[in-house]
C-alpha cells in the first residue's frame, strides 16, 4: 500500500478514512490488501473474511473481494442435515453488505479498489473483545515460547509454581496504570458520584509506577443498609469477570424482605491476606466502623486470616 504501511496500527487514521479515501487507495499486492483490511475492521470493531476473485485465461487473479465476516447467510444445507447429534449454533450472519473489491490493473502490476461500502447491519464489538473475532485471532510466537518452557520443565507439575500463583502474577503484571483511560474515567465517575451522592464512599490504592492496586466503592443506600441489616455478612467473589480482569469482592447481606443486598464493592489486584485485610480494613472504615455479628464465607484461607485480623470475635 502506498507511504500508508505505518498507519495500519495508527486507529485514528483508519477511523477517519472517508469511503473516497479507500476508494483512492492502491496496494502492491492482495496481502497488503488483507493487511490493511484487517487492521482497518479492528479498528472499527468487525471482522474480516475472503470472498469471491475473478481469474483470467492464464488463471491469475485479477479480481478479489474481502467482505465482513456477517456477509451472507449460513447455508440451508447445515440446518438440515440428518442425523443431527445436537441443535446447530446461532448463526453469526446478519447478510451485512460491508465490503472491499480490488482490481488488478495490468498495466502497473497494482491493486486499486475499485469498490467500497462502509454501512453495516449490525453493532461493532467491544475494542476489548475484537481480538477474539476469528480474523484476528493468532497465536504470537511469545506464546509458542511459553508453551514450549513448559514443555521443557517436563509439564506444569515442574514450573515451580501453583495455578494460582500464576493468576496473583499475571494480575499484578496487568494492573491498570491510574492514567489509563479507563480507570481515569472510572475515578473521575467516582469524583462526580460523591459531588452528587455525599454518602458515596470511594477509596482506591496505586503501585510506586502509579499504576492500579485496589479500588473499593459503596453509595449511601448501600451504607444505609448496611447499617439496617449488617449484622449477618457474607462475601461472594466475582472471578475476574470485569474490563479489568480482577478479582470483584462483593459484600452483600440480606434485608428485612429475605432480598439480596449490595454493600460495597472492591477490586483487587491479589487474592492473598493483604489485599483481603486491606478490603475488609476500608469496608469498617466506610461503615463507621461497625462490625458484623456473623459473617459467611467461603473456606479460602488467606480471607480466614484477614477476617480474624480485622474481625476478631466475629
Amino acid at each position: 500500500m502506498e507511504n500508508k504501511e505505518n498507519n495500519l496500527s495508527d486507529a485514528n487514521y483508519l477511523h477517519e478514512l472517508s469511503k473516497d479515501d479507500i476508494l483512492n487507495l492502491e496496494f502492491d499486492d492482495l496481502e497488503d490488501v488483507y493487511k490493511f483490511y484487517k487492521a482497518y475492521a479492528c479498528a472499527m470493531g468487525f471482522g474480516v473474511r475472503k470472498g469471491s476473485c475473478r481469474r483470467n485465461k492464464d488463471g491469475i487473479e485479477v479480481m478479489k473481494h474481502f467482505a465482513c465476516s456477517k456477509e451472507g447467510h449460513r447455508a440451508e444445507k447445515w440446518e438440515k442435515l440428518e442425523n443431527r447429534v445436537r441443535e446447530p449454533k446461532r448463526s453469526s450472519r446478519t447478510d451485512c453488505k460491508a465490503n472491499i473489491r480490488v482490481i488488478l490493473n495490468k498495466d502497473t502490476g497494482k491493486w486499486y479498489v475499485s469498490h467500497c461500502e462502509l454501512e453495516h447491519n449490525h453493532q461493532m464489538v467491544n475494542p476489548a473483545q475484537i481480538c477474539l473475532i476469528r480474523s484476528n485471532r493468532q497465536i504470537k510466537v511469545a506464546d509458542v515460547c511459553e508453551a514450549k518452557a513448559v514443555k521443557v520443565a517436563g509439564g506444569i507439575q515442574n514450573v515451580g509454581f501453583t495455578r494460582k500463583d500464576f493468576y496473583n502474577r499475571m494480575a499484578t503484571e496487568r494492573h491498570v496504570e491510574v492514567n489509563d483511560g479507563d480507570v481515569q474515567a472510572t475515578l473521575l465517575y467516582f469524583g462526580v458520584k460523591k459531588e452528587i451522592d455525599n454518602g458515596f464512599y470511594m477509596k482506591h490504592t496505586t503501585y510506586d509506577d502509579n499504576k492500579l492496586k485496589n479500588l473499593f466503592r459503596a453509595d449511601s443506600i448501600s451504607r444505609s443498609d448496611y447499617a439496617c441489616f449488617g449484622d449477618v455478612l457474607a462475601f461472594d467473589t466475582t472471578y475476574k469477570k470485569n474490563t479489568f480482569n480482577l478479582p470483584l469482592l462483593v459484600f452483600i447481606g440480606v434485608n428485612r424482605h429475605h432480598m439480596t443486598t449490595i454493600f460495597a464493592l472492591t477490586l483487587l489486584t491479589n487474592e492473598d491476606a493483604e489485599s483481603y485485610i486491606w478490603a475488609l480494613t476500608t469496608f469498617l472504615e466506610c461503615m463507621m466502623n461497625k462490625k458484623p455479628i456473623s459473617v459467611v464465607t467461603d473456606g479460602d484461607r488467606a480471607m480466614r486470616k484477614a477476617l480474624k485480623m480485622v474481625f476478631p470475635g466475629v
